[in-house]
């Protein structure tokens, strides 16, 4: 190389050396100006991030039962007791009794039927039957005693002109006589056997 190179190339480099270090002044001033004066303390150390506590989970709301309806009881109804049915009363039928048919030839005729009653004797009532008839043209008769088993006992009857009803049982000895008079349908009166005196009472029966 010539001289006249060699001095070019020193000429050259002299001002690349002294632009070094003004880049690196550059450098810094900007580095400076972005980052603020430099401070020689560390930097505190970074906040610790605290764990987060755990949510805590609701607990389960307890779901209300709900409310049972009432169910309205219906009452048991009362057995209403059957009704008796009433019974009929029988209507009582009036008993006709016949009026017998009389013979008018014969006393007493009207008077022919069966009787009931009882003497009275002694302070004691017996119970007696009598059946009046027309026999023979004559008006004749039968009495019953039950309580003495005396049955069918014949007797003779008359009607007084006095409108005396008289029995006459000839077997009895003494004899056994019935006066009666017919009063409000019943022949009531007196009757004696030797000295015993007793009254009776006879009613028509129907047939």
């Amino acid at each position: 190389m010539s001289k006249r190179a060699g001095r070019f190339a020193k000429r050259l480099r002299t001002p690349a050396l002294l632009a070094v270090p003004l880049v690196a002044y550059s450098v810094v001033v900007i580095l400076l100006s972005t980052c603020g004066p430099f401070d020689p303390r560390p930097d505190p150390p970074a906040p610790t991030a605290v764990p987060a506590l755990p949510t805590p989970t609701p607990e389960p709301t307890a779901t209300p039962l709900p409310t049972p309806t009432p169910v309205p009881v219906t009452p048991t109804p009362t057995p209403i007791p059957p009704t008796p049915t009433p019974v009929p009363t029988p209507i009582p039928v009036p008993t006709v009794v016949p009026t017998p048919v009389p013979t008018p030839d014969i006393p007493g005729a009207a008077l022919v039927g069966d009787w009931q009653g009882a003497a009275r004797v002694l302070g004691s009532e017996i119970p007696v039957s009598v059946t009046l008839f027309v026999e023979e043209g004559e008006l004749r008769g039968t009495l019953d005693i039950d309580s003495r088993r005396i049955e069918n006992l014949a007797f003779t009857a008359e009607v007084l002109p006095d409108g005396t009803i008289r029995f006459v049982i000839p077997e009895q000895d003494p004899p056994l006589t019935f006066d009666g008079r017919l009063e409000d349908g019943a022949i009531v009166g007196a009757f004696r056997v030797g000295i015993i005196r007793g009254t009776f009472a006879l009613t028509r029966v129907a047939p």
